[in-house]
C-alpha cells in the first residue's frame, strides 16, 4: 500500500498524524508505568538488588534503548513490589523506600552529581529541636565529596535507590576538566 492509496482528506490525515505524535515519542523517556511494557526482567533485577544489602545497580546501554524509561518507572515498580503479597489494609505497615533521581549534565562532577542528589533529603537536627537540616549539615560535608562521605551518607539511607540519568554527559565540559568517581576526566583528546 502507498501512502497515495488512502482516500482521507488532508485535514482528517494532519489531525491523525498530530495524535500519532502524541503518543508515539521514540525520542522521549517515558514517565507513566502504564505507558511502559517490556522491560519486566529488567525491573524484576533491579528489585532483586536493591533488596539486598550492597549491591548496586547501573543501568547502561546505547542511547534511545530505554534507559531513562526504565529508570522512570523504578519508583513505582519497587513500590507495587515492596507490597506484593500484602492485604492493602498492610501497606501502611510498609516503610516508604527511598527513591532519588538526578540527570547529570556536562559540567558535573562527582561532588556536583552526590550534593544535588543529597540536596534533596531532609534529616532530624542532631540539636534534638525535632527540625531537619540538610544532608550537608547533618554529615558536615565538604563542597567536594569523596567516596567516603558519600559511603558514610548511602550507610544511612538503608534500601535508597539513587538514580544518575545521563551520566554519560557528566565531567565533559568543552574546555575544563572535573572529577568523576576519583578520576580525572576532561575534554576528549585530540587526534590531530
Amino acid at each position: 500500500m502507498n501512502p497515495g492509496d488512502i482516500d482521507i482528506p488532508m485535514a482528517k490525515a494532519r489531525a491523525l498524524a498530530a495524535k500519532a505524535a502524541t503518543v508515539f515519542k521514540p525520542r522521549t523517556p517515558l514517565i507513566g508505568k502504564d505507558l511502559f511494557a517490556g522491560r519486566w526482567n529488567e525491573l524484576l533485577e533491579i528489585s532483586d538488588a536493591i533488596h539486598q544489602p550492597g549491591l548496586h545497580v547501573v543501568i547502561y546501554g546505547e542511547r534511545g534503548v530505554g534507559k531513562s524509561s526504565l529508570a522512570n518507572v523504578v519508583s513505582p515498580t519497587i513500590w507495587a513490589i515492596d507490597r506484593s503479597g500484602k492485604r492493602e489494609d498492610e501497606f501502611d505497615d510498609v516503610p516508604e523506600r527511598l527513591v532519588i533521581k538526578s540527570v547529570a549534565n556536562s559540567g558535573d562532577t562527582f561532588s556536583t552529581l552526590w550534593h544535588r542528589l543529597f540536596a534533596q533529603l531532609q534529616w532530624p537536627n542532631p540539636d534534638g529541636s525535632g527540625t531537619v537540616v540538610s544532608t550537608r549539615v547533618a554529615f558536615s560535608l565538604l563542597d567536594t565529596l569523596g567516596i567516603d562521605d558519600v559511603r558514610r551518607v548511602l550507610s544511612d539511607t538503608s534500601g535508597g535507590v539513587f538514580i544518575i540519568d545521563e551520566f554519560d554527559q557528566s565531567g565533559r565540559p568543552a574546555s575544563k576538566s572535573g572529577v568523576i568517581g576519583g578520576r580525572l576526566v576532561g575534554p576528549e583528546p585530540s587526534h590531530a
